[in-house]
């Protein structure tokens, strides 16, 4: 784990928005554990994603253009601290207790799981 202020952070959670503020309240209100941090890469919205991020409880990276899906996520990446990274798409329900469950398969495998639904 990587300290991080006074907390350490297990998971890094990089989240792509392009004009997502209204997903981002609907998927992303439950509160964030101490030992998760979640990017938010904003690319270029036009629409409040940035505030919403934030007030949401996000780190977020403003981009300033729409540099594309993969590039974002690659820019969430640079400034991830998490000794697990997980990107998940702005309209996801994350269930928090599941991440222990991820962290096991990834240790057993040292491969990435792709978890659906």
């Amino acid at each position: 784990m990587v300290n991080q202020g006074d907390r350490d952070i297990r998971w890094s959670i990089i989240t792509v928005a392009y004009n997502s503020a209204d997903v981002l309240r609907r998927h992303w209100s439950s509160p964030i554990p101490d030992d998760v941090e979640w990017i938010v890469v904003d690319n270029n919205s036009a629409d409040s994603s940035v505030q919403t991020a934030r007030e949401l409880g996000a780190k977020v990276i403003e981009l300033g253009r729409n540099a594309g899906f993969s590039a974002a996520n690659n820019s969430g990446m640079a400034s991830a601290t998490g000794q697990y990274i997980g990107f998940v798409n702005p309209d996801v329900f994350v269930q928090w207790d599941s991440l222990v469950q991820l962290e096991t398969l990834i240790d057993a495998s040292g491969a990435i799981v792709s978890p659906s639904s």
